[in-house]
Protein backbone atom coordinates (compact mmCIF):
# COMPACT_ATOMS: atom_id res chain seq x y z
CA UNK A 1 0.00 0.00 0.00
CA UNK A 2 1.38 3.46 -0.58
CA UNK A 3 -0.57 5.00 2.63
CA UNK A 4 -0.40 3.20 6.17
CA UNK A 5 -3.85 5.02 6.89
CA UNK A 6 -6.89 7.11 5.23
CA UNK A 7 -5.63 10.29 6.81
CA UNK A 8 -2.46 10.02 5.28
CA UNK A 9 -4.01 9.58 1.73
CA UNK A 10 -6.30 12.53 2.25
CA UNK A 11 -3.44 14.77 3.46
CA UNK A 12 -1.59 13.67 0.54
CA UNK A 13 -4.83 14.61 -1.92
CA UNK A 14 -5.30 17.87 -0.02
CA UNK A 15 -1.92 19.53 -1.06
CA UNK A 16 -2.01 18.09 -4.31
CA UNK A 17 -5.31 19.94 -5.20
CA UNK A 18 -6.07 22.41 -2.91
CA UNK A 19 -8.05 25.07 -4.98
CA UNK A 20 -9.32 21.80 -7.49
CA UNK A 21 -13.66 21.65 -6.68
CA UNK A 22 -13.77 18.63 -4.79
CA UNK A 23 -18.02 18.71 -3.92
CA UNK A 24 -20.94 20.38 -5.94
CA UNK A 25 -23.84 20.94 -3.44
CA UNK A 26 -27.61 21.64 -5.45
CA UNK A 27 -28.51 25.11 -3.98
CA UNK A 28 -31.27 27.65 -5.28
CA UNK A 29 -31.69 25.37 -8.57
CA UNK A 30 -27.44 25.65 -9.27
CA UNK A 31 -24.47 23.68 -8.06
CA UNK A 32 -22.37 25.19 -6.22
CA UNK A 33 -18.90 24.18 -5.51
CA UNK A 34 -16.28 23.22 -2.40
CA UNK A 35 -12.68 22.88 -2.94
CA UNK A 36 -9.84 20.35 -1.82
CA UNK A 37 -9.23 23.07 0.52
CA UNK A 38 -12.23 24.42 2.01
CA UNK A 39 -12.66 20.32 2.68
CA UNK A 40 -9.35 19.91 4.33
CA UNK A 41 -10.03 23.04 6.82
CA UNK A 42 -13.87 21.75 7.63
CA UNK A 43 -11.97 18.17 8.41
CA UNK A 44 -9.43 19.54 10.95
CA UNK A 45 -12.54 21.64 12.29
CA UNK A 46 -14.40 18.73 12.83
CA UNK A 47 -11.79 16.44 14.56
CA UNK A 48 -10.15 18.91 16.76
CA UNK A 49 -13.53 19.83 17.84
CA UNK A 50 -14.06 15.85 18.69
CA UNK A 51 -10.84 15.85 20.40
CA UNK A 52 -11.45 19.29 22.24
CA UNK A 53 -15.13 17.36 23.36
CA UNK A 54 -13.53 14.70 24.73
CA UNK A 55 -13.72 11.86 21.99
CA UNK A 56 -12.59 8.05 23.59
CA UNK A 57 -9.74 7.16 20.58
CA UNK A 58 -11.28 4.38 19.12
CA UNK A 59 -15.28 5.50 20.16
CA UNK A 60 -17.22 6.07 17.33
CA UNK A 61 -19.55 8.57 15.55
CA UNK A 62 -22.61 7.69 14.15
CA UNK A 63 -24.07 9.76 11.08
CA UNK A 64 -27.78 9.81 10.27
CA UNK A 65 -27.74 11.55 6.53
CA UNK A 66 -28.36 11.67 3.04
CA UNK A 67 -25.81 12.12 0.58
CA UNK A 68 -24.23 16.03 1.18
CA UNK A 69 -20.81 16.89 1.60
CA UNK A 70 -21.04 17.52 5.50
CA UNK A 71 -21.45 13.29 5.34
CA UNK A 72 -18.00 12.66 4.07
CA UNK A 73 -16.96 16.20 6.42
CA UNK A 74 -17.90 14.21 9.41
CA UNK A 75 -16.33 10.75 8.12
CA UNK A 76 -12.67 11.73 7.42
CA UNK A 77 -13.00 13.82 10.36
CA UNK A 78 -13.77 11.03 12.59
CA UNK A 79 -11.09 8.78 11.32
CA UNK A 80 -8.41 11.71 11.78
CA UNK A 81 -9.01 12.20 15.31
CA UNK A 82 -9.19 8.50 16.16
CA UNK A 83 -12.64 7.64 15.72
CA UNK A 84 -14.87 5.21 13.50
CA UNK A 85 -17.16 6.35 11.42
CA UNK A 86 -20.51 4.53 11.88
CA UNK A 87 -23.64 5.30 9.02
CA UNK A 88 -27.00 4.98 9.43
CA UNK A 89 -29.60 4.28 7.05
CA UNK A 90 -32.10 7.65 6.78
CA UNK A 91 -35.17 5.18 6.41
CA UNK A 92 -33.79 3.27 9.82
CA UNK A 93 -36.51 3.34 12.74
CA UNK A 94 -36.11 5.06 15.98
CA UNK A 95 -35.76 1.69 17.57
CA UNK A 96 -33.05 0.67 14.50
CA UNK A 97 -30.91 4.25 15.15
CA UNK A 98 -30.98 3.38 18.84
CA UNK A 99 -29.16 -0.15 18.65
CA UNK A 100 -26.87 0.98 16.11
CA UNK A 101 -25.42 3.94 18.13
CA UNK A 102 -26.03 2.06 21.44
CA UNK A 103 -23.90 -0.89 19.72
CA UNK A 104 -21.09 1.15 17.89
CA UNK A 105 -20.25 2.58 21.13
CA UNK A 106 -21.27 6.14 19.51
CA UNK A 107 -20.11 9.36 21.74
CA UNK A 108 -21.14 11.96 18.75
CA UNK A 109 -24.28 12.04 16.13
CA UNK A 110 -24.23 13.62 13.09
CA UNK A 111 -28.21 14.38 11.67
CA UNK A 112 -28.66 16.23 8.45
CA UNK A 113 -32.58 17.51 8.91
CA UNK A 114 -35.12 18.76 12.04
CA UNK A 115 -37.04 15.58 10.85
CA UNK A 116 -34.18 12.85 11.80
CA UNK A 117 -33.22 15.09 14.64
CA UNK A 118 -37.19 14.51 16.21
CA UNK A 119 -36.36 10.57 15.31
CA UNK A 120 -33.32 10.73 17.63
CA UNK A 121 -34.74 12.65 20.63
CA UNK A 122 -37.51 10.26 21.10
CA UNK A 123 -34.74 7.99 21.82
CA UNK A 124 -32.60 10.50 23.44
CA UNK A 125 -33.19 9.00 26.93
CA UNK A 126 -31.50 5.45 26.07
CA UNK A 127 -28.58 6.85 24.25
CA UNK A 128 -26.07 6.71 27.53
CA UNK A 129 -23.25 7.06 25.54
CA UNK A 130 -23.64 10.00 23.30
CA UNK A 131 -21.97 13.31 24.26
CA UNK A 132 -23.68 15.76 21.67
CA UNK A 133 -26.24 15.38 18.63
CA UNK A 134 -24.81 17.60 15.61
CA UNK A 135 -27.24 18.97 13.35
CA UNK A 136 -26.66 20.04 9.35
CA UNK A 137 -29.35 21.51 8.58
CA UNK A 138 -29.84 25.43 9.54
CA UNK A 139 -32.44 26.51 11.52
CA UNK A 140 -34.85 29.17 11.00
CA UNK A 141 -34.33 32.43 13.96
CA UNK A 142 -35.11 31.69 17.75
CA UNK A 143 -38.43 34.35 17.12
CA UNK A 144 -39.63 32.23 14.37
CA UNK A 145 -39.10 28.81 15.69
CA UNK A 146 -38.99 27.54 19.83
CA UNK A 147 -37.86 24.38 18.83
CA UNK A 148 -34.92 25.16 16.97
CA UNK A 149 -31.16 24.28 18.34
CA UNK A 150 -30.83 26.08 21.91
CA UNK A 151 -34.45 26.23 22.79
CA UNK A 152 -36.65 25.00 25.58
CA UNK A 153 -38.17 21.95 23.49
CA UNK A 154 -35.10 20.01 24.10
CA UNK A 155 -33.92 20.34 27.81
CA UNK A 156 -34.49 17.22 28.29
CA UNK A 157 -31.35 16.18 25.81
CA UNK A 158 -29.21 18.77 28.00
CA UNK A 159 -26.42 17.79 25.47
CA UNK A 160 -25.77 19.18 23.74
CA UNK A 161 -27.85 19.20 20.22
CA UNK A 162 -25.43 21.68 18.60
CA UNK A 163 -25.52 22.90 14.81
CA UNK A 164 -23.12 21.43 12.28
CA UNK A 165 -21.57 24.64 11.46
CA UNK A 166 -21.64 26.14 15.38
CA UNK A 167 -19.45 22.72 16.09
CA UNK A 168 -16.80 23.52 12.95
CA UNK A 169 -16.24 26.53 14.56
CA UNK A 170 -15.67 25.24 17.97
CA UNK A 171 -13.05 23.27 16.19
CA UNK A 172 -11.59 25.92 14.38
CA UNK A 173 -11.50 27.99 17.74
CA UNK A 174 -9.64 25.06 19.23
CA UNK A 175 -7.18 24.50 16.23
CA UNK A 176 -3.85 25.74 17.81
CA UNK A 177 -4.46 22.85 21.02
CA UNK A 178 -5.77 20.36 19.17
CA UNK A 179 -4.50 20.16 15.50
CA UNK A 180 -0.97 19.10 16.48
CA UNK A 181 -3.08 15.97 18.51
CA UNK A 182 -5.25 15.18 15.00
CA UNK A 183 -1.99 15.29 13.23
CA UNK A 184 -0.39 13.32 15.89
CA UNK A 185 -3.07 10.74 15.92
CA UNK A 186 -4.15 10.88 12.20
CA UNK A 187 -0.50 10.20 10.76
CA UNK A 188 0.63 7.27 13.01
CA UNK A 189 -2.99 5.19 13.11
CA UNK A 190 -1.93 1.63 12.21
CA UNK A 191 -2.99 0.40 8.98
CA UNK A 192 -4.99 -2.56 10.71
CA UNK A 193 -6.70 0.09 13.26
CA UNK A 194 -10.41 0.07 12.34
CA UNK A 195 -11.96 2.94 10.18
CA UNK A 196 -15.58 2.15 10.02
CA UNK A 197 -18.30 -0.03 10.70
CA UNK A 198 -20.57 -1.09 8.02
CA UNK A 199 -24.14 -2.43 9.10
CA UNK A 200 -26.87 -3.97 7.34
CA UNK A 201 -30.36 -2.28 7.12
CA UNK A 202 -32.02 -4.89 9.90
CA UNK A 203 -34.37 -5.64 7.57
CA UNK A 204 -34.25 -9.34 8.57
CA UNK A 205 -33.52 -8.94 12.53
CA UNK A 206 -31.21 -6.69 14.31
CA UNK A 207 -28.47 -4.57 11.89
CA UNK A 208 -25.17 -6.47 12.00
CA UNK A 209 -22.08 -4.18 11.91
CA UNK A 210 -18.87 -5.04 10.33
CA UNK A 211 -15.22 -3.35 11.35
CA UNK A 212 -13.62 -2.61 8.60
CA UNK A 213 -10.08 -1.28 8.79
CA UNK A 214 -7.75 1.43 7.09
CA UNK A 215 -5.67 -1.21 5.40
CA UNK A 216 -9.04 -3.23 4.03
CA UNK A 217 -10.48 0.18 2.85
CA UNK A 218 -7.30 1.34 1.45
CA UNK A 219 -6.28 -2.25 -0.64
CA UNK A 220 -9.73 -2.13 -1.98
CA UNK A 221 -9.22 0.94 -3.37
CA UNK A 222 -6.14 0.37 -4.82
CA UNK A 223 -7.67 -2.94 -6.54
CA UNK A 224 -10.97 -0.91 -7.68
CA UNK A 225 -8.64 1.49 -9.51
CA UNK A 226 -6.72 -1.15 -11.47
CA UNK A 227 -9.85 -2.94 -12.48
CA UNK A 228 -11.64 0.32 -13.52
CA UNK A 229 -9.39 3.34 -13.60
CA UNK A 230 -10.45 6.59 -12.30
CA UNK A 231 -8.68 9.91 -12.97
CA UNK A 232 -8.93 13.33 -11.35
CA UNK A 233 -10.56 14.47 -14.42
CA UNK A 234 -13.55 11.95 -13.85
CA UNK A 235 -16.80 13.34 -12.45
CA UNK A 236 -19.40 11.18 -11.22
CA UNK A 237 -22.47 11.51 -9.09
CA UNK A 238 -23.00 10.46 -5.20
CA UNK A 239 -26.44 9.15 -4.75
CA UNK A 240 -26.29 5.78 -3.22
CA UNK A 241 -26.57 5.56 0.57
CA UNK A 242 -22.68 6.35 2.19
CA UNK A 243 -24.16 3.75 4.84
CA UNK A 244 -23.66 1.26 2.45
CA UNK A 245 -20.39 -0.42 1.82
CA UNK A 246 -20.89 0.26 -1.81
CA UNK A 247 -20.59 4.34 -1.76
CA UNK A 248 -18.32 4.22 1.02
CA UNK A 249 -16.06 2.21 -0.36
CA UNK A 250 -16.14 2.64 -4.68
CA UNK A 251 -17.41 6.13 -4.35
CA UNK A 252 -16.29 8.02 -1.26
CA UNK A 253 -12.88 6.52 -0.78
CA UNK A 254 -12.40 5.68 -4.16
CA UNK A 255 -13.00 9.40 -5.34
CA UNK A 256 -10.49 10.65 -2.61
CA UNK A 257 -7.60 8.07 -3.88
CA UNK A 258 -8.38 9.28 -7.25
CA UNK A 259 -8.88 13.14 -6.67
CA UNK A 260 -11.97 13.00 -9.00
CA UNK A 261 -14.79 15.69 -8.02
CA UNK A 262 -18.11 14.17 -7.17
CA UNK A 263 -22.00 15.60 -7.38
CA UNK A 264 -24.18 15.58 -4.56
CA UNK A 265 -27.79 14.71 -5.78
CA UNK A 266 -30.27 16.10 -3.45
CA UNK A 267 -33.62 14.43 -5.44
CA UNK A 268 -33.76 10.96 -7.17
CA UNK A 269 -36.37 11.97 -9.30
CA UNK A 270 -33.90 14.66 -10.89
CA UNK A 271 -31.12 12.13 -11.71
CA UNK A 272 -31.79 11.74 -15.10
CA UNK A 273 -32.02 15.85 -15.83
CA UNK A 274 -28.84 15.74 -13.36
CA UNK A 275 -27.30 13.57 -15.44
CA UNK A 276 -27.86 15.72 -18.72
CA UNK A 277 -26.71 18.99 -16.40
CA UNK A 278 -23.53 17.21 -15.21
CA UNK A 279 -22.67 14.82 -17.97
CA UNK A 280 -20.83 12.48 -15.48
CA UNK A 281 -17.84 10.25 -16.68
CA UNK A 282 -18.56 7.48 -14.61
CA UNK A 283 -21.92 6.34 -13.33
CA UNK A 284 -21.27 3.44 -10.95
CA UNK A 285 -24.57 1.42 -9.52
CA UNK A 286 -25.63 -1.77 -8.08
CA UNK A 287 -27.38 -4.12 -10.47
CA UNK A 288 -30.66 -3.31 -9.35
CA UNK A 289 -30.46 0.28 -10.15
CA UNK A 290 -29.71 -0.71 -13.80
CA UNK A 291 -32.59 -3.11 -13.73
CA UNK A 292 -35.41 -0.57 -12.79
CA UNK A 293 -33.76 1.34 -15.63
CA UNK A 294 -34.24 -1.96 -18.05
CA UNK A 295 -37.53 -2.16 -16.82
Amino acid sequence: MQFQNIYQLFRKQTAKYRSKPVFYSRENGSWKSENWESFEERVHGFACALLAKGLTRGASVAILAGNVAEWAIADVGTIAAGGVGVGIYPTSSAEQCAFIINHSDAEFLVVDTQKQLEKILQIRDGLTKVKEIIVIERQKPASQQDSELGGNKYTRAEAQVSAFGDFLAFGKENRKEFLPKVEEVGFNTKPTDTAIMVYTSGTTGQPKGACLSNQYILKSVESLLQTIPIFDTDVSFSYLPFCHVAERISGLYNRLSSGASVYFVDDLMKLGSYMHEVKPTVFASLPRFFEKIYA
